[in-house]
């Protein structure tokens, strides 16, 4: 399923280099770096729901979409989409941090852990001192690559499918939205592409979903169902939500006591 979805995602780039193909050399891009990841993120939007697997076969045709269904389906695009919100905030936050000369080279480790467990919520597994570097484990920080456009592309993509969900005449849920086959929801996203880089981010914003600002809620509408469900289950379990960034999970227990549960990790 996953690769599935990301051919799905590189033909959105794909699509989006040819429609701006006979612009001049320096306008063959995207509005901005967040447009190109979010065309290729509503490819996936569509190609994901269980009325298109079904329609291509990849679902049993008495497959029944129920509440449970529903819901599994909310989680497992949620981890995939919302999940990566703080951690590519963080990620690009630190990065900019450390280029603004406000985190000196001897904290790096520091405090790019701390900022994981207080935006992310996530603790180092065992414990790293400055002889460590993990952020560059990831190409687009070693090889200076922007991350903040994975963080506005999430904004972007939930636009872009409201738009272009309205457009094809879609009733009902967002997350249940598939736009093929709709050419009024497909000429409105071309007319996008072919901007390319012609106009302002803005401008091109403004040309498919009729505003001019980068707006959260058509996201939120789409995990609504999941959001409330959430909220039930919590609150019916006693959860407690959250997390304490104050508490150092490697400074709970000795070091080798986490170097035990990590060697010991493929038992659990």
């Amino acid at each position: 399923m996953d690769d599935f979805l990301v051919v799905h995602h590189e033909m959105g780039h794909n699509q989006y280099q040819m429609a701006y193909r006979n612009l001049t050399y320096l306008l063959r891009d995207g509005a901005n770096e967040g447009f190109h990841e979010a065309v290729g993120e509503i490819m996936s939007l569509s190609a994901a729901t269980p009325s298109h697997l079904q329609s291509l076969g990849l679902l049993p045709h008495d497959f029944i979409y129920d509440r449970e269904t529903e819901i599994n389906f909310l989680l497992k695009q949620a981890l995939t989409i919302v999940a990566t919100l703080p951690f590519t905030y963080q990620l690009e936050e630190w990065r900019w941090q450390v280029f603004a000369g406000n985190i000196t080279k001897d904290q790096w480790m520091k405090t790019w852990w701390k900022m994981k467990r207080e935006m992310v919520g996530v603790a180092e597994p065992v414990p790293h001192d400055e002889t460590y570097c993990d952020p560059p484990a990831l190409f687009h920080v070693s090889g200076d690559y922007s991350f903040i456009r994975y963080f506005t592309r999430t904004i972007y993509q939930f636009q872009f499918q409201k738009a272009l969900c309205d457009a094809a005449g879609h009733v009902g849920d967002l997350s249940s939205c598939d736009i093929t086959n709709s050419t009024v929801a497909g000429t409105k996203l071309r007319n996008m592409l072919e901007l390319g880089r012609s106009q302002s981010w803005t401008r091109a914003l403004e040309t498919i979903s009729g505003d001019v600002r980068m707006d959260a809620q058509p996201l939120l509408d789409y995990f609504q169902k999941l959001y409330i469900w959430l909220q039930e289950e919590n609150r019916k379990n006693g959860r407690y939500v959250g997390w304490n960034p104050a508490i150092d999970p490697c400074e709970c227990r000795p070091e080798t006591e986490v170097m035990q549960m990590t060697n010991d990790s493929s038992e659990w």
